[in-house]
């Protein structure tokens, strides 16, 4: 990824030569593909050799099905990331509460601090059954009833947390404390003894950055050393400081990349556990697939992830969970989009629909103004940026436009992303520098379609002729999950 020199030139000159090369494609986030079918974009208009760039297979990754799927491979491999339910976790939430409550809800974590109190426990046959359809080309499931994934959207439904904000990269600038913290110090166990204070000791800024650190490396990063890493502590000092952050764009990116790093793709047999939140995949799961868990009654609060993250399973081995995701060949539309199926949304959640007066409601409730920039930021495909320091750096795909029947819409045949910078899958490129790192965001910033221009989502989304046809061709091609 060459560093530009001007910025706008080099990125238009590069979206014009993209959109030459493929004339029969609509590049628009939201797209009519005829007869009222309303498609998230990039799509290809009509068949080509540009269906063959959007497969969300390659030959150096082809599906994991032929593997022979046995249960004490999958069932019996520890998940050391997994967070457990953490008892000083809890009484540190309770001893900061009364102080930094509202900052938590300004910066949005708030309901997420609450939500991992909680305990969640661990379906490995899951997890391990649904990673077997990733391609970490497009970052979807691509299960036989058609690709899926976790969207922005729905982190914003499960955890409330922000989809806007200031976004969490490399340049990333706080001014965070100097605990010069040994090896054994930054243990989970160590750490909390060492920064949670006592009563009656009012809690200082240290202590909060400290709380807000332990935070993010147990539940957002989930550190498979146990440790509270130093970019954890900059981060912290931000949200510390009030600083509304993008927390949807940088659990997401993390996420992808765990997903992506579970089985590596030079031995598809060789499993590993990498760092990520692999929990809230769980947790999707449940909101997607109410045939695989045992849901609570609903919740009436601002995010659904209190009412699924107790979810008990309905199914013991993997080999009946694969089964599943396999044989979906048509799966009820009602069920490819939760969000207009909870019994309790989000006020935000359709508040450019269903409010006659927008901005009066919006005067009485804050929280409804997220309605319209959530749905547009959650429909735009994009880069998303991981970690916090260049040499660990990376670039996650989000294709939106390979699942836009979550969204309520059509689903059309996808284009790729406009301007990616990972090889297909095959290789997660660090960002090197400064200007890098604009070019990404430069993108990122481009056009985000505002709530009136959107129509209003459907209960029952379907596919055009085109993207049945073209997944149809790629389920007999792709899917075997006979045992070898």
């Amino acid at each position: 990824m060459a560093a530009p020199n001007n910025l706008a030139e080099q990125i238009s000159a590069k979206i014009d030569e993209v959109r030459t090369n493929a004339p029969n494609t609509e590049f628009k986030v939201i797209t009519d593909a005829g007869y009222g079918q309303i498609c998230v974009g990039p799509i290809v208009t009509s068949p080509s050799q540009l269906c063959d760039l959007a497969s969300p297979f390659h030959d150096a990754a082809p599906p994991r099905f032929s593997l022979p799927h046995k249960s004490p491979v999958w069932v019996g491999t520890t998940f050391r990331n997994w967070p457990i339910e953490h008892a000083g976790f809890s009484q540190w939430v309770i001893r900061l509460s009364p102080h930094f409550r509202q900052s938590w809800i300004d910066t949005g974590i708030h309901d997420l601090i609450e939500l991992c109190k909680a305990s969640r426990p661990i379906a490995k046959h899951y997890i391990m059954g649904a990673f077997l359809f990733w391609s970490s080309a497009v970052n979807c499931f691509c299960f036989k009833s058609g690709p899926m994934t976790v969207t922005l959207l729905d982190l914003a439904l499960m955890l409330n947390v922000p989809l806007n904000g200031e976004r969490i990269n490399p340049n990333l600038r706080a001014d965070a404390p100097k605990f010069n913290l040994s090896k054994a110090q930054k243990s989970y166990g160590a750490f909390v003894k060492l920064f949670m204070g006592e009563e009656p000791y009012k809690p200082d800024r240290n202590e909060h950055i400290a709380f807000l650190a332990f935070f993010i490396a147990e539940y957002i990063l989930c550190t498979s050393s146990f440790r509270v890493t130093e970019d954890c502590f900059l981060l912290a000092t931000a949200l510390a400081d009030g600083r509304r952050c993008n927390l949807g764009e940088f659990i997401l990116a993390h996420l992808y990349r765990s997903l992506g790093d579970i089985a590596p793709l030079k031995d598809p047999r060789t499993f590993k556990c990498p760092g990520g939140p692999l929990w809230i995949v769980q947790l999707w799961l449940a909101l997607y697939f109410p045939e695989l868990f045992e849901v609570g009654p609903p919740i009436k609060d601002e995010l659904c992830g209190f009412q699924l993250i107790s979810a008990g399973t309905r199914l013991p081995h993997v080999l009946d969970v694969l089964q599943v995701f396999n044989n979906h060949s048509i799966r009820s539309p009602e069920l490819m989009c939760p969000a207009l199926q909870l019994t309790y949304p989000p006020s935000w959640l359709l508040a450019g629909w269903d409010v006659e007066d927008l901005e009066e409601a919006v005067q009485a409730d804050p929280r409804l103004k997220l309605g319209g920039p959530y749905w547009g930021i959650a429909l735009k495909c994009r880069n998303l940026i991981s970690r916090l320091d260049y040499d660990r750096s990376g670039v996650e795909p989000y294709c939106s436009n390979f699942v836009s029947r979550q969204f309520g819409f059509c689903q059309g045949l996808p284009y790729p992303l406009l301007i990616a910078f990972n090889n297909r899958g095959t290789h997660r490129a660090s960002i090197e520098n400064y200007s890098e790192l604009q070019y990404i965001i430069s993108l990122n910033k481009a056009y985000i379609p505002p709530l009136s221009e959107l129509s209003r989502p459907i209960f029952t989304p379907s596919c055009t002729p085109e993207f049945t046809n073209w997944w149809t061709s790629i389920v007999q091609n792709s899917f075997d999950l006979s045992p070898k």
